[in-house]
């Protein structure tokens, strides 16, 4: 039967092609430009079987609460009186388009390329454009983690780190004219410490608004330890981010709409360290997909009515966390007296 005669109903036949799984193995493997967070892999990526999860907090640390046997009787402990157990939901993130029949009209296959490969081509590209979609929002989501507090488009907030772990935020004040910056970072730094109760961390990023990754570059004691050093070219080209007191000060200034993930005043100084930075996924609510470990995207399509083409659906379902909030510290420009 050719495919001009094929209804979309009998395309769908083809599992190789459109199921759930192959479309979701594919979308997957559609390259995405990662945002900066995802490119930096700060976060901890793994799949979950259930919409939510689990962690431990005790005495400023968390660990991961271990799955027990249904209707097992429970062993208290005297240690347990000081745990909290803190539960975590994952956001669901959908997003619908449509392929009409019209949209592969007239399209001959190239080489050895068939019909169905075409349309699965036609609805690929629908979704990889869904999924960078999904993946700026879990960037979105990565850097309210790192500041506390995770929002949603319209700006309600879907998750308060600092009320989840029963804490206050912080936010450092740093003053980048008094000429003692490194004095200043190696004490917010050892605040992180603290809260991590570590004594060493390998790598430090620090993600900065417009204004603060300009004052942290025009300050006297930066630009003269960065032409004391092999960093000094940094002064002559147009970069956006520069080594300084053993931490890489990026300029981050990403947006989505109206929306400035970072204050222009503001930094967010992350210690990258195991465990510290999660993002889970869960499972797409669909009958395929429900109990099996979750993955970063998921699509399906259905037949429209009367076969003019196809119903298209793309989802995520991450919920991204600092498992130690208070170690990424919240620095913000002192002001100007």
């Amino acid at each position: 039967m050719s495919f001009s005669v094929k209804k979309c109903d009998e395309l769908m036949d083809n599992q190789d092609l459109f199921s759930v799984t192959a479309l979701t193995d594919a979308v997957n493997q559609v390259d995405v430009v990662p945002g900066r967070i995802k490119a930096l892999k700060i976060f901890d990526e793994s799949g979950i079987a259930t919409t939510d999860f689990a962690l431990e907090y005790k005495n400023g640390t968390v660990s991961l609460v271990k799955s027990g046997a249904r209707g097992a009787d429970s062993v208290n402990t005297p240690e347990d009186d000081k745990r909290k157990v803190v539960k975590f939901s994952t956001t669901h993130l959908k997003q619908t388009d449509n392929l009409y029949a019209d949209d592969f009209q007239n399209v001959r296959p190239f080489g050895n390329t068939s019909y169905e490969d075409q349309v699965q081509q036609f609805m690929l590209d629908k979704f990889a454009a869904m999924a960078r979609n999904n993946e700026a929002t879990i960037e979105y989501q990565r850097i309210g983690a790192f500041a506390g507090k995770i929002l949603d488009a319209d700006g309600s907030v879907i998750l308060d780190l600092h009320e989840a772990f029963g804490i206050q935020p912080v936010i450092d004040d740093i003053d980048l004219a008094s000429g003692d910056t490194k004095k200043q970072i190696r004490a917010i730094k050892k605040k992180s410490k603290e809260s991590l109760k570590v004594t060493n961390v390998p790598r430090w990023v620090a993600f900065c608004g417009s204004t603060f990754f300009d004052s942290m570059e025009a300050a006297p004691d930066v630009k003269e330890a960065l032409v004391r050093t092999k960093d000094a070219e940094q002064l002559q080209d147009d970069n956006d981010s520069i080594a300084f007191g053993s931490v890489r000060w990026e300029e981050y200034d990403a947006f989505v709409g109206d929306t400035r993930f970072i204050a222009d005043d503001e930094a967010l100084l992350v210690p990258i360290i195991d465990g510290l930075c999660l993002t889970k996924f869960a499972p797409a609510d669909y009958s395929e997909t429900v109990n099996t470990l979750g993955v970063p995207h998921y699509a399906q399509a259905e037949p429209k009515r009367m076969n003019r083409g196809f119903d298209l659906e793309c989802q995520s379902n991450p919920i991204s966390i600092v498992t130690v909030p208070l170690a990424v510290r919240r620095l913000k420009l002192k002001a100007a007296q």
